[in-house]
Order: C-alpha cells, then sequence, then structure tokens
C-alpha cells in the first residue's frame, strides 16, 4: 500500500447542488507541486480509497490541495462519509498527486470539455494555460448553474470570457450537441474531456478515426474493457531481477499472484483507474482493461495495470521488477 499524509481539512464548502470543495492542508515536508491534470487518493471511512482531481495546479509557496466531491447517495459510500461527516478541522488520509491527464505542451490549441464533476480537471488545466497565455477554450455541461461546480468563481476567473455554458435545463443555452460541435473543431485542436462515462463514451465514438493523441480523457470509474472476457484465461509472469515464474490463474489477477508472493506494490483503487499499481513491462503483450493510460501507451505495451490488465491464456509477461 502507497504511503499517505495526514492532511487537515482548513476549508469545506459547498460550491453548487450536492458538491462540497474540500481544502487539504499538508505539512511543508510533505507538500509536493502538482500540474495540472492531477489528483490525490483520498482515504474514507471504513476503508475506502477514492481518486479525486485537483481544482487547482499546486505550485511551490502553497500548503495545500483543493478537491470538490459530488455527493451521490446511490454510490458506494465514499461520498457520502466525505460530504456529510468530514468537517473544517478534521484530518484524512491522502495521497502525494499522480498525474495521467497531463496537457501536452506546445499545442495551437485547446478545447476543453467537463461535465458534471468532470470539470474538476478541466478548471485546473484553464489555469494552467492562462497562466501559460496558451489558446483555449472551455466548454462546461450541467443541468443548470446550481449543479456547476464553482459557477460563481469561474464567472469572475481571469479566464472567464474563455467559457461557453451548456445547460440542459435551460433553452438559452441547452445541451451540448457533440455530434454537431466535434467535427467543426480543427485539425489543430487539442482535445481534452472529462465526464461521466455515458459522455465520456459518446466523445469516444464520435471521435473515432481521429489521429493519435489528439483526444485525451480521464474517467472516474473503471472502463468496460475490465469487464471484457477475452483474455480470461491462465498465463505467466515472469519477475525481470529474479527470473522467478508464477502462473495468472483465469481467476487470479496480476496484483493478486504477485502479493502472494511477496511482491509490495503500491495499489488503491483496483480499478484500473489510478494509475498507482503501474508497472514496466520487458517482454510479451500486455491485454490492457484500465482507464488510466493513454491509447498510444496501450498500444506501446511497455506499462501496465497490474490490477486489472492481463496477457493472452499460454502466453508470458516479463515485468520490470
Amino acid at each position: 500500500m502507497a504511503q499517505t499524509i495526514t492532511a487537515e481539512v482548513s476549508n469545506k464548502t459547498q460550491v453548487a447542488r450536492n458538491v462540497f470543495a474540500f481544502e487539504l492542508r499538508v505539512p511543508a515536508e510533505a507538500f509536493q507541486t502538482a500540474e495540472a491534470g492531477a489528483h490525490i487518493d483520498v482515504h474514507v471511512a471504513d476503508g475506502l480509497i477514492r481518486q479525486y482531481s485537483l481544482v487547482e495546479p499546486a505550485g511551490p509557496g502553497d500548503d495545500a490541495y483543493r478537491i470538490a466531491v459530488l455527493r451521490e447517495p446511490d454510490g458506494r459510500g465514499a461520498s457520502l462519509a466525505l460530504c456529510d461527516r468530514v468537517m473544517t478541522g478534521d484530518q484524512v488520509e491522502i495521497s502525494s498527486p499522480r498525474n495521467h491527464f497531463r496537457l501536452d505542451a506546445g499545442q495551437a490549441h485547446y478545447c476543453l470539455i467537463g461535465a458534471g464533476i468532470g470539470v474538476t480537471p478541466i478548471l485546473s488545466m484553464a489555469h494552467a494555460l492562462h497562466a501559460r497565455s496558451g489558446s483555449f477554450e472551455v466548454h462546461l455541461c450541467a443541468r443548470s448553474p446550481d449543479h456547476l461546480a464553482f459557477y460563481h468563481e469561474i464567472r469572475s476567473a481571469a479566464w472567464a470570457g474563455r467559457v461557453h455554458y451548456h445547460f440542459s435545463q435551460e433553452t438559452t443555452s441547452g445541451r451540448l450537441d457533440l455530434a454537431a460541435f466535434l467535427p467543426g473543431l480543427n485539425a489543430g485542436t487539442q482535445l481534452y474531456v472529462c465526464g461521466p462515462e455515458r459522455f465520456l463514451d459518446e466523445v469516444s465514438n464520435l471521435t473515432r478515426g481521429w489521429s493519435a493523441g489528439r483526444v485525451r480523457q480521464e474517467r472516474f470509474s473503471a472502463s468496460a474493457n475490465a469487464t471484457v472476457e477475452s483474455g480470461t484465461g491462465s498465463f505467466e509472469i515472469a519477475i525481470k531481477s529474479t527470473g522467478q515464474v508464477f502462473s495468472v490463474g483465469s481467476d487470479q489477477s496480476i496484483l493478486e499472484v504477485l502479493e502472494a508472493n511477496g511482491f509490495d506494490i503500491d495499489v488503491s483503487c483496483t480499478e484500473g483507474v489510478c494509475g498507482t499499481c503501474l508497472t514496466g513491462v520487458v517482454e510479451g503483450k500486455p491485454v490492457h482493461r484500465d482507464s488510466c493510460l493513454y491509447e498510444e501507451e496501450q498500444a506501446e505495451g511497455k506499462i501496465m495495470a497490474v490490477c486489472v490488465s492481463r496477457a493472452k491464456p499460454n502466453s508470458t509477461l516479463v515485468l520490470d521488477l
């Protein structure tokens, strides 16, 4: 298990209907800077661990991370525990920031789209692009202004003029028509999207065939790839440093086999979302089931999420351990 940091909730505010922002202050010696797109793990009561994007980049001189949490009554319990029970002055355990949703440098223009609570990393990117005078536009999707996290802050941001609002319950703006909007983007535009699964699936379908690396997404839950049946047979893993070889059964994960044989692997979500367990691959071809690697990273096959990804039946993966 990855080492945690004790953070104090220095401020808790409601920033939209059923959305709460938490400012998490950490000791100076534990603070690490974080670029736009980064997230942290938050260890909630009852052993729950969830990943939350940072609302702003964290730079030198800062001492806190800011996240936003959507209170989901029908969720798995973490959001209720945070929103209902964690108050200003309380302490929570968090991880250092990790980033698998970085801004690619040097693009001519950026289009940032956030839907629902998916606006959080998008806001971080807008702050960063404004700071470096980048060319960008922001599209934020919600039911109404009351449902959009940080709506009033966004309206007064230095980059507020770049924001386009799409409120599905308002006739003046209306839902963002992705099928009409996406084909109109200039070929030099880099697209960053975060939001609910259905929203991201629609983006994926509409951008199929776009050039590699032009579309970047971040998902909050495991991709459907995590449950596909292909490649479910047994295979072997070999350890580069020791030469040990272990069999991974059809009902086992690589992570389970590694841990059972004494390997201490940092792990958090166990769903292929957070990237904590990413491990190098020296030989062999992984069957990727994660939601944290970009398509070109999966195609390269040099790294894999050992909590969910596998290998083809009767093949061998050599891991950089």
